[in-house]
């Protein structure tokens, strides 16, 4: 029987291994948590045991998923086998537990199945970040077995064992903290032993296991307390949590028996029901009576039934913890109180009818099993069986614009914030949306929102300095910047922009500190090794910078930019034949980039390459026939150039007066090229008023060295001779 519930349980569960993780808490567990990515250190060890990293104190659940790191990396398949082989363990537990406490097989593997195949029990198995849940619950049936065994034959050392199991079922989540009460409904049925030992004897023996309750339940409170879990009385008063209370006892029993349009998360309505209120108090009020009515000639069904309401106070709502009106992972353990009143209500030679609801559950489980496939699948799902859910609007937004469909992430994180404009991060992703969709002005007024209830947040704060800085606000965004390491000082990516900032403003030694800084965290960034290189040529440093552009390239060849500044950089040297080199390299990937074709034409043209050079200034002539800065080279070397086979006047003076004409304003240099064309054709008279007129703007423009060069050019052209330059 055991073997076949294994089997049946990990068929039902077996679509979860192709399954990834959700943007729900999981990259709190495990996808951005840099502890548990680390896998199982010494380290990590200190941190599990130190921190309320999840609202909760669970040091043996940040144990179980460093591990799964350290066994199987950041890859979901292995963390999702670690949950399912918790869960058929937890179930096959409970089946010798049950069988040990009660000495009645089948019933006993009836509730053992109903508990492994019931699809209410999906969210726990499913969602890696409620490892907690399994693993938990593996600690508490494991208690269960132990105490069966100190009943037996009691010893301190069998309830030692009990203890000590308990403890480990805490350190894993504080759920188990009504465990020692169920131990007592068990000393009355199915163990007798109220009927045999005096309560208050029953009660002692078990005073370490409440001692551990309370101080469970103490650390879960101040650590759900203090980060700001536990939902304070002005935004939920006591009359609508106790109104949710009683209606979610319902609508858990409810989805027991019809376990249809289950979702990730339920929106609270922070009012009170009233018509399910009512019907909550009349249906849970007639189980109770008829349950204290049979209670000496079926004693299971007060059990099973204190069971399943006792086991669910920590989480009913009570103290709200989050802002979920309830959840399918809650009735993980108190639905075992259910079971039990089911399967001994069922006489032993109907057992056998069973078999066709749990092939249900399983076929149930198995398709409830396929929304976990991914955040996307899962919120939409989520958001087809509810209404107004701004968790699953935001979560589907946040999916969406993970897949680079921006207006549906906008659309869907827009309906987030106009249903919960105090919802974490909503205004954040918002606008990080439509600033990916070049939207800054709009994504200013969400990153404010934000800001305006969480002021320290980091991120959004990095994200403001973003989209200041691409509306050209750049002080601003160096401000925002600044403000966001302030808070956290380790946030990614954010050095680096902000070096980035600075550097447009000519701050080139304050640039490189901060991309310093970044590297310090990623040191394997061919992005960050060019970006400093770029800082450090700019402050003169050109061999520092030579060398962090080689770094950059030893990172990724590819890097274009690299390419491009080392080719300028080592020509800047004079070791002309390696700029070639790089600067080609870079207009392989990048051919239409202006910047490098023109130094590869300016290195080219100091090589000696001319008519190589002249090509490359032909091809920007191609893409802007306008382009004042490549007809003015060619001109020059047309009508300059000591060797005769690079001379041609007619050309020179032809591109010298399309660059003349082409000019916005009078220049110089333009005027100085001119009038070496036309000497190269012959023309001296107008070679003498060009370079006179090059001459009175270089003295407008204060170029004194340049108006002496152009006067002793205008001596050459009076003379009637050309320019001769090699």
């Amino acid at each position: 029987m055991a073997i076949v519930l294994a089997l049946a349980t990990a068929g039902a569960y077996a679509g979860i291994l192709h399954a990834g993780f959700v943007n729900l808490d999981d990259p709190v567990y495990v996808v951005q948590n840099e502890h548990v990515r680390a896998g199982l250190t010494l380290d990590g060890l200190r941190w599990a045991f130190g921190t309320t990293d999840g609202a909760n104190w669970h040091p043996l659940t940040w144990i179980s998923h460093m591990l799964d790191v350290q066994l199987f990396g950041v890859e979901p398949a292995g963390h999702h086998a670690t949950s399912v082989v918790l869960h058929v363990a937890s179930a096959l537990v409970l089946l010798l537990a049950l069988d040990r406490l009660t000495r009645a097989f089948w019933p006993s593997a009836l509730v053992a199945a109903l508990f492994a195949l019931h699809p209410l029990h999906v969210e726990s198995v499913a969602w890696i970040a409620e490892r907690k849940d399994v693993l938990s619950t593996f600690f508490w049936m494991l208690v269960l077995l132990a105490y069966a065994r100190h009943v037996e034959a009691p010893s301190r050392v069998r309830l030692a064992v009990v203890v000590v199991v308990f403890a480990l079922g805490l350190m894993s989540k504080p759920m188990l903290v009504t465990l020692p009460c169920v131990l007592l409904l068990l000393d009355h049925w199915p163990l007798a032993r109220t009927a045999r030992t005096s309560p208050a004897r029953l009660v002692r023996e078990k005073i370490p296991l409440f001692a551990l309750s309370a101080a469970a339940s103490l650390a879960a409170y101040l650590a759900q307390r203090t980060t700001g879990a536990v939902a304070p009385r002005d935004v939920l008063s006591l009359t609508v949590r106790a109104s949710n209370a009683l209606v979610s006892y319902l609508r858990y029993l409810g989805r027991t028996f019809w376990p249809v349009d289950l979702a990730a998360y339920y929106p609270h309505l922070k009012v009170v029901e009233v018509g399910p209120l009512l019907a909550a108090i009349v249906v849970l009020g007639a189980i109770t009576w008829f349950a204290l009515r049979e209670r000496r000639r079926r004693p299971y069904l007060l059990v099973g039934w204190l069971w399943y309401l006792g086991t669910l106070v920590p989480v009913i709502g009570i103290v709200q913890v989050g802002a979920q009106a309830m959840a399918d992972r809650y009735t993980y353990v108190p639905l075992v109180g259910v079971f039990v009143m089911l399967a001994w209500s069922i006489p032993r030679i109907a057992a056998w009818s069973a078999v066709p609801a749990l092939a249900a559950l399983a076929l149930v489980t198995r398709h409830q099993v396929a929304y976990w496939k991914d955040t996307r699948t899962l919120f939409a799902h989520t958001l087809a069986v509810t209404v107004d859910n701004a968790i699953a609007e935001k979560c589907y937004g946040d999916a969406l614009m993970a897949e680079s469909d921006l207006d549906g992430a906008i659309a869907h994180l827009s309906e987030a914030v106009r249903l919960a404009p105090a919802l974490v991060d909503a205004h954040n992703n918002l606008g990080a949306a439509l600033g990916a969709k070049g939207r800054f002005e709009e994504a200013l007024v969400q990153y404010r929102a934000e800001l305006a209830a969480r002021p320290r947040a980091a991120e959004t704060l990095y994200n403001l300095g973003f989209a200041l800085v691409s509306l050209g606000r750049v002080d601003e965004g160096i401000a925002a910047y600044e403000q966001a390491l302030a808070i956290d000082p380790n946030l990614s990516d954010a050095h680096a922009k902000l070096g980035v900032a600075l550097g447009t403003k000519s701050r080139f030694a304050e640039a490189e500190t901060h991309f310093r800084a970044e590297l310090r965290q990623t040191p394997r960034s061919a992005e960050l090794r060019y970006d400093l290189g770029f800082a450090l040529v700019n402050q003169g440093r050109i061999d520092e910078g030579i060398a962090e552009y080689e770094e950059a390239l030893a990172i990724d060849p590819d890097h274009f930019r690299a390419h491009s500044k080392l080719g300028i950089a080592l020509g800047s040297k004079g070791k002309l034949p390696e700029a070639l080199v790089h600067l080609r390299a870079a207009l392989a990937s990048h051919p239409d980039d202006v910047e490098t074709r023109r130094w590869a034409a300016v290195t080219l043209t100091l090589s000696g390459e001319v008519e190589a050079a002249i090509l490359e200034y032909e091809k920007l002539l191609e893409a802007d026939p306008n382009d004042v800065e490549a007809m003015n080279p060619i001109a020059w070397i047309r009508a300059t150039h000591a060797e005769a086979k690079h001379r041609d006047g007619k050309a020179a003076v032809a591109l010298a007066e399309r660059a003349r004409d082409a000019s916005p304003r009078p220049n110089a240099v333009l005027f100085e090229t001119l009038a070496a064309a036309y000497a190269e054709a012959g023309r001296f008279d107008d070679a003498a008023t060009a370079c006179a007129r090059a001459i009175e703007l270089a003295k407008e423009g204060g170029e004194t060295k340049n108006a002496e060069r152009f006067r002793s050019e205008l001596e050459l052209y009076r003379a009637g001779k050309p320019l001769r330059v090699n």
